[in-house]
């Protein structure tokens, strides 16, 4: 496992990774003040509601300070009290709250509330509190709305100094993600912790910038010659003829110039010289075909002229637009520009499963008007309604992601005509006159009269109505009325397409920061995915977690986007498992059931899902990762079940070393599957996944011999893709997943796992390989959707082991760029880990397997104990876990006799425990098969 000699190249890259890591390594504990630190607990205030909190032992945080502690418990939803000997003290509510709570505890099980600390050093202390203020629970929880979207979250950080100087920040969530991101707009308060209680010394109230908007760097103007004129002179052959009139334009080149703060989210309709709403979360503008181009995200961007105000079309008309798709549809059809209204599809429940479920929304069918849109693979469709039948019109063409392209329909007596990138596709009508809608002119978002439903799903009763559109850029859009002869448009297209067809949209890539670090540890951080995803997020600065180290160019990620940790190559492939998922169906009983897989992919706006960064050593990092498994209504399962209403949380913790192992330990509360089992059954939590970046199959990312399973026995079970996917069930110690890259990602298993390969019942039709897109990032209520194009984030499975929640709950990851044979003794340090014996000046509770670690408690300055190591019970790596350790003096290690020196080797860290007791870790990189007599004494001993 010992990585080889990085490049100059790969050095460059770790130089620039580590200057990041350096500047962000906040949560490094260096406090050298005994009464000045924090701390992560679990404090037992004697409410009756304490009984049945299923919570962790880091669920509350603690600041000592000379005068007393600040404490952020779950008996007042994480609102922070002040306490002393003279007394106890809640800081000022400033937001108000309403929930299913009662009192100080509004959000009643703590299920949008916690709270991390994020700095913890002598200096300073900052606590990270999160909460969402209002918000009501229903037998069905809505994906949107219910004031917990996106926009509904409150975040508050407390500073403070060790002489109860006190900063509090508060940034409450905004429709608008640039009035979130205003300086100004966020309330600061200056308080003042004392044994008397506490004071207020200021309080600054928010407010938001009045100053202009300033312009955006577009691309050349371009000067469109008039149509109208060129149509109008010519000789028509139609019975009717109807003059030409460019009836809506939008140059969307507003953002080129400075403009007052009122039109910010604005864009102007040049013919009518009126301005219409930019709806969505941000006005993203972009470098256009001409000007500045309007970025829409798929979920809520779009820009619609009201129908009492839209043009009212009575025969022949044109439309045309540049467009550059950042993905191409999830539901049938993502409308470009439309004046439509559209019905749901629904099919009767008997159709699926014989179950009694409600009815299920199939697909959506046009009832009235055009729409003008692109599908699942980038094909551009039209659609017309004429008296009882739909016309439609689809390219054969398939639009290219991120690059430009011009669409256009003409309807003119009777004839439509399809244009893409100057390619024609046409039809002849016969009959009735199209019912035109009396609604809205839209562009870039469906009909939101309905919810649209994601297509090629996996369950069908497991994927509902939502809000879809367009995603990614359009400019230039053009609406006329009266009759046109093809060539004009085509004249448009070949006049001004552009030399360089690349638009200017982010690149989607996966944020995994390889490269080696100058220090091994972690850091809270933000991580960017691309500007039309993240704009849809109200995060504050530390939503994310990053494990760097100093011998691996790879990484750890705790990532919302994926919510679960990614294991990241050298060259950023990445290892995203499962979690406790579930099924509650209760098909008898709606209301109390869910309707879909629950699991920490249903969360897909990180409503529940949390990471927090307990230890933060030279030794070793911990990641406390707490979730919900919720079905993708945000229903929780097994509410019925379970007191004070809980649902299912599952608080997991990664315990990461500096040669790139680590320990995933799940802890499920209320996790029993009721779907198989009337009576409820122990359910799985891991399924080795991996990921495939837009533009990218699964077969880019692992090579065709992509798994190989090492039993117990050291059989050795090489998988291959290259003709089909394979199944089985095979008995598993290892697994080693091949990745195109120099660093393979691999797992180690308790005895007893058995690993099925399941997913050849589930491929994409583009790859020998499974692969989904409902999950990372999509944001559509579905859960389960086959890739039909790489156009999006997806993931694999290639195999699953079922039954760890029955083997202890635990396993092993980490990086090799050897094979994988080569990791058996690792498997068996961890599976058959030596005892230890012949403990002088402390206890030992032996081996635990959830840490990788001894655990001692000293009671001595001075301690000593054997390992004692065989060639069945290796020692690969070392990691000692010291409670009451009486001082912050570094520890000494002799080994045999020889003193071991710090550094790479050698390396410890000190911790607080959940008594705020100090705990040393100490790692020792050494592998032996025979025993190993280890002396520790503290720095002051000789």
């Amino acid at each position: 496992m010992l990585p080889k000699k990085p490049t100059k190249a790969v050095l460059i890259t770790a130089a620039i990774v580590s200057m990041i890591h350096s500047a962000n390594v906040s949560g490094k504990s260096t406090s050298s003040t005994e009464e000045f630190y924090a701390y992560y607990t679990k404090v037992n205030s004697g409410e009756n509601f304490e009984k049945f909190s299923p919570t962790g032992k880091f669920a509350d945080v603690v600041v000592n300070a000379a005068a007393g502690k600040l404490v952020f418990h779950r008996s007042a939803s994480y609102l922070p009290y002040w306490e002393t000997e003279k007394g106890k003290w809640y800081v000022e509510r400033i937001v108000e709250v309403s929930g299913d709570g009662t009192g100080k505890r509004h959000d009643k099980n703590n299920i949008y509330s916690f709270v991390r600390i994020i700095e913890n050093t002598a200096e300073k202390i900052v606590v990270h509190w999160r909460y969402f203020p209002k918000f009501k629970l229903g037998s069905h929880a809505q994906p949107i709305g219910g004031n917990v979207g996106f926009d509904g979250v409150v975040h508050e950080y407390f500073s403070i100094k060790p002489d109860g100087a006190l900063t509090r920040t508060i940034r409450q969530g905004t429709k608008k993600l640039d009035d979130w991101n205003d300086p100004q707009n966020r309330t600061t308060q200056k308080l003042k912790l004392t044994a008397k209680g506490i004071t207020n010394i200021s309080t600054t109230k928010p407010k938001t910038s009045t100053a202009d908007i300033r312009p955006v760097k577009g691309a050349a103007v371009l000067k469109f010659e008039d149509i109208e004129t060129e149509v109008e002179n010519e000789e028509e052959d139609y019975d009717e003829y109807q003059p030409l009139r460019l009836a809506v334009s939008f140059s969307f080149d507003d953002a080129l110039k400075s403009r007052p703060r009122k039109l910010k989210d604005k864009t102007l309709e040049r013919i009518s010289g009126k301005y219409y709403d930019i709806e969505g979360h941000k006005s993203t503008w972009k470098k256009g075909i001409s000007g500045t181009a309007l970025g829409f995200d798929g979920y809520y961007s779009k820009v619609s002229i009201p129908k009492d105000k839209a043009v009212k079309i009575n025969r022949d008309f044109a439309l045309e637009a540049w467009v550059a798709p950042g993905t191409y549809s999830i539901c049938s059809w993502s409308a470009i520009v439309h004046q439509s209204k559209w019905k749901s599809i629904v099919a009767d429940p008997y159709v699926f499963w014989n179950k009694e479920w409600g009815p299920i929304q199939l697909d959506e069918e046009i009832t009235e008007g055009y729409f003008i849109g692109i599908d699942e693979k980038g094909h551009v469709g039209f659609f017309i309604k004429m008296g009882p039948r739909i016309e439609k019109l689809v390219s054969d063409e398939i639009l290219e992601l991120n690059k430009w392209s011009h669409v256009a329909v003409t309807f003119s007596d009777g004839t439509l005509r399809l244009f893409v990138n100057g390619r024609i596709s046409d039809y002849t009508l016969s009959g009735e006159k199209p019912d035109f809608a009396d609604t809205d002119f839209v562009i870039g978002m469906n009909d939101d009269s309905i919810g649209y439903v994601s297509q090629h799903v996996v369950r069908r009763f497991s994927t509902f109505p939502s809000q879809l559109g367009f995603d990614g850029l359009i400019d230039e859009v053009k609406l006329y009325t009266g009759s046109m002869m093809k060539e004009p448009i085509m004249a448009q297209y070949e006049d001004y397409k552009p030399a360089n067809r690349c638009a200017d949209l982010e690149p989607r890539k996966l944020p995994g920061r390889p490269g080696l670090a100058e220090s091994f540890g972690a850091f809270y951080t933000n991580l960017k995915y691309h500007d039309l995803w993240d704009n849809m997020w109200r995060e504050a600065e530390h939503p994310d977690i990053v494990v760097k180290f100093d011998e691996f160019p790879t990484s750890v990620v705790f990532w919302r986007g994926c919510r679960s940790p990614g294991w990241v190559t050298d060259t950023n492939k990445w290892i995203c498992d499962q979690s406790t998922e579930l099924t509650d169906w209760h098909w008898d009983n709606k209301s109390a059931g869910c309707q879909s897989c629950c699991e920490h992919m249903s969360d897909y706006q990180g409503r529940h899902s949390h990471v927090r960064l307990i230890e933060n050593t030279d030794a070793r990092v911990l990641v406390h990762w707490r979730y919900a498994s919720v079905d993708v209504l945000y229903k929780h399962p097994n509410t019925c079940r379970n007191k004070e209403g809980w649902g299912v949380w599952t608080d997991e913790y990664l315990t990461i070393y500096p040669d790139g192992v680590g320990v995933r330990s799940v802890e499920q509360h209320g996790a029993l599957d009721y779907y198989d089992d009337a009576e409820g059954r122990k359910i799985g939590f891991h399924d080795t996944q991996f990921l495939s970046p837009p533009g990218t199959k699964p077969e880019d990312n692992v090579y065709p011999q992509s798994l190989t399973i090492i039993s117990p026995d050291g059989k050795v079970n090489e998988l291959d893709w290259t003709d089909e996917q394979p199944d089985g069930r095979y008995k598993a110690e290892i697994a080693w997943v091949n990745f195109r890259s120099d660093y393979k990602v691999f797992e180690v298993f308790p005895y007893g796992a058995i690993m099925n390969v399941w997913a050849s019942g589930e491929k994409t039709s583009y790859s020998k390989y499974s692969a989904w897109n409902h999950y990372p990032v999509t944001q559509a209520p579905c859960d389960g959707r086959f890739c039909q194009a790489p156009d999006r984030l997806a993931h694999s499975a290639l195999g699953a082991c079922d039954n760890l929640a029955e083997l202890g709950s635990a396993l092993i990851y980490g990086f090799t760029n050897k094979k994988a044979d080569s990791l058996i003794p690792l498997a068996k340090s961890w599976n058959n880990a030596p005892a230890i014996s012949n403990t002088t000046g402390c206890d030992s509770k032996g081996y635990d397997k959830s840490q990788r670690a001894y655990l001692l408690t000293a009671t001595s300055s001075e301690m000593s104990l054997t390992i004692d190591a065989s060639k069945g019970n290796p020692i690969v790596n070392l990691c000692l876990v010291v409670k009451n350790w009486q001082t912050k003096s570094d520890a000494t290690i002799r080994i045999d006799g020889e003193r071991q020196e710090s550094g790479s080797a050698f390396r410890q860290g000190n911790i607080r425990d959940t008594d705020a007791t100090l705990t040393k870790i100490i790692w020792l990189k050494i592998e032996s098969t025979s025993p190993l007599k280890l002396a520790i004494g503290s720095q002051t001993v000789r």
